[in-house]
């Protein structure tokens, strides 16, 4: 297996996170050719402990947090443009068991088609309960989901690659030359969708999207955002999250829905924020209810994703 592998590896104030990830790609037993650290405005002095442990890790630092999709855009071009042919992109919360990289690049080269895939994902608590075991687009309203999440896996534990239509972000291995054609994460969504919205412009350039069971990474949900979050803000989800996922879902109907699933997406989405906003409000938390409300407005009136399509680089 002689293909060009590289890593990416997005840190925002998760410094412990990172380098307890990169201690499972370095255990993996095939592991990456190169691996790139983006730095994505963290203030937690990461590049010290960075180039003490890991001397051959390639660190970027960007002074200005560009979201998961502008950070992660900046190592993968830097990938692409040095003529990796794959590109593994796992979340600095994320433990990769070690053959899990083998599996994913053994399953691609079998299958030219395939332009992405994913490993099955584990929660790390609640442990042995699945996050992401294959993802799937509604068919009414284009919601991307995950069949199981927070579940303790059933029988049958199925172990053969499979197809499907929707490739989490959490630790997804892409193929150069889908990227290539298709573009990078469109980084006017910034962190959440970005994934849905890349799965399905790679299904829309023809590329097929794998599920591997037998690669296995454990994952800690939304560190990120828990590390950066108010300590002082009641709740587990953060205005600025519930913005984010507000408007994007929004955005994703805009830009990939028929006219059918933007009538009944929007219209779900509306009625359940609105629900949501006055829950909010009655729980005291009036700040989580302006995140809802500003996402809906951006997401029905604005149209960033219309800006930003973030091409790859040309092919060297």
């Amino acid at each position: 297996m002689s293909k060009s592998v590289w890593a990416v590896v997005l840190s925002w104030n998760g410094r412990e996170d990172t380098l307890a990830c990169l201690e499972t790609l370095f255990r993996q037993s095939r592991m990456p050719d190169k691996v790139v650290v983006v730095d994505n405005g963290s203030q937690d002095g990461l590049e010290a402990p960075l180039r003490q442990a890991y001397p051959r890790v390639e660190y970027v630092y960007q002074a200005i947090n560009l979201g998961f999709a502008g950070g992660m855009n900046l190592g993968l071009r830097r990938a692409l443009d040095s003529g990796a042919e794959y590109i593994l992109t796992p979340s600095n919360d994320t433990l990769l068991r070690e053959q899990s990289l083998e599996k994913m690049l053994l399953a691609l080269e079998a299958r030219p088609e395939v332009g992405g895939a994913a490993p099955k994902i584990y929660f790390h608590n609640p442990a042995g309960h699945i996050y992401f075991n294959g993802g799937y687009f509604t068919r009414a309203t284009l919601r991307p989901s995950h069949p199981g999440e927070l579940k303790p896996e059933k029988p049958p534990i199925l172990t053969l690659p499979r197809e499907m239509t929707f490739l989490n972000g959490c630790c997804p291995l892409y193929r150069a030359r889908a990227l290539h054609q298709v573009g990078l994460y469109d980084e006017g969504f910034g962190a959440y969708y970005e994934d849905a919205d890349l799965s399905l412009r790679l299904q829309q350039g023809g590329w097929k999207l794998l599920l591997v069971p037998e690669a296995v990474v454990i994952h800690r949900h939304a560190a990120a955002f828990q590390a950066n979050a108010d300590q002082n803000m009641p709740g587990t989800v953060s205005p600025l999250k519930w913005f984010l996922m507000t408007r994007n879902r929004l955005w994703l109907l805009r830009k990939h829905g028929r006219w059918w699933q933007k009538a009944l997406g929007i219209a779900l989405v509306v009625s359940s924020r609105a629900v949501l906003m006055l829950l909010q409000i009655l729980r005291g938390r009036p700040q989580k209810a302006r995140g809802v409300l500003k996402g809906l407005w951006q997401g029905l009136f604005h149209a960033g994703f219309e800006r930003q399509s973030a091409p790859a680089p040309e092919r060297p």
